[in-house]
């Protein structure tokens, strides 16, 4: 849908929606507490067109240049805002309660949406996306390809392992390493990741400018990427020290987030007339895996009693991701 209206109306909309379900959200829960669980629901479904609209957008508006730094730096955003809602959030939760955070994180969204919209709304569909509106999505030869897939499963194994830290850190310090300061486990791994989206860009043009191919160089980031981050969640079940365990959770964070100039800057490479819908099957791809993920590391909590086979499970599917990128992935443009 982004490459035929545009990127940038559909990530207003579903802005906007999203917007207004966490603005309604401490009023309707303190009448009818079910619809916290409608709500959420609600705002998860308004942000899975973001990533395919972001892409569709940058594709559309922004010369091939200047993409990949557009696009790690609107990257940015996940981990400054986790960290802006962690540190102003605890005050506010301390203070105000939960209503006040979500109420807060609603304008946020809301002054997002509008500040789009005011800065999009004078340049219409973009001629790209209008000449592809009657172009229909060569769904069969992007499935088929061995390509797309390495793309898909190497999103896949980026959002085990962050939707897992972001879920799971809490909980992981305060059973195994209580002492850790709380500050710094909600701030350092975020700090590193938005560090390392942003050291993703010089690193891809440093090997771009040293002969390079665009090939090569979204698979040594891509896999480098997936290999410290598998590194790091392997090696954790075996520290004894709190530090140790901060330094090896914010080393895979900030590992994770070169995956956006390895495997997640691929469909600018291989399909820029259709990066919207390709955008679609990674993204598809990474909130399953995200959802099953965590469903895997509840159960093998209740099982084992520990996270050491939650990260070893981690550590796999990245190790695996790597070696399917390594061997499939390429910025070779497909013909479809």
């Amino acid at each position: 849908m982004a490459d035929r209206v545009g990127g940038a109306r559909i990530m207003v909309a579903m802005s906007t929606v999203g917007a207004v379900s966490l603005l309604l959200f401490p009023p309707l829960v303190s009448i009818w507490p079910q619809a916290a669980i409608l709500l959420r629901c609600l705002l998860g479904l308004v942000q899975g067109p973001h990533y395919p609209s972001l892409g569709s957008l940058s594709s559309q508006l922004v010369p091939a240049p200047r993409r990949p730094l557009f696009f790690s730096t609107a990257l940015l955003g996940s981990p400054l805002g986790t960290i802006l809602v962690g540190l102003v959030g605890s005050v506010l939760l301390e203070g105000l309660g939960w209503r006040a955070v979500v109420t807060l994180t609603g304008l946020l969204y809301a002054s997002s949406a509008l500040w789009l919209y005011v800065l999009t709304r004078g340049q219409g569909v973009p001629a790209r996306a209008a000449a592809g509106a009657s172009a229909a999505v060569p769904w069969r030869g992007l499935l088929s390809s061995g390509r797309v897939w390495a793309c898909i499963l190497a999103h896949m194994s980026h959002t085990t392992a962050w939707f897992l830290l972001i879920s799971w850190l809490p909980s992981y310090f305060q059973r195994v390493h209580p002492q850790a300061e709380g500050w710094l486990v909600n701030t350092l791994p975020f700090v590193l990741n938005g560090a390392g989206t942003m050291t993703s860009v010089p690193l891809a043009a440093w090997l771009l400018r040293h002969q390079f191919s665009v090939t090569a160089t979204r698979k040594l980031i891509e896999v480098g990427s997936q290999l410290i981050s598998a590194a790091a969640m392997l090696a954790l079940p075996r520290v004894s020290s709190s530090a140790a365990a901060v330094l090896l959770t914010s080393l895979s964070a900030g590992a994770v987030s070169l995956h956006a100039n390895g495997g997640l800057a691929l469909p600018q490479d291989l399909c820029p007339q259709h990066v919207g819908a390709l955008f679609g099957l990674m993204n598809t791809g990474g909130a399953l895996a995200g959802f099953l993920s965590n469903l895997a590391a509840g159960y093998l909590l209740e099982l084992h009693g520990d996270f050491e086979a939650v990260f070893h499970m981690v550590g796999g599917l990245a190790l695996a991701g790597a070696l399917v990128f390594a061997v499939f992935g390429s910025a070779e443009r497909l013909k479809l």
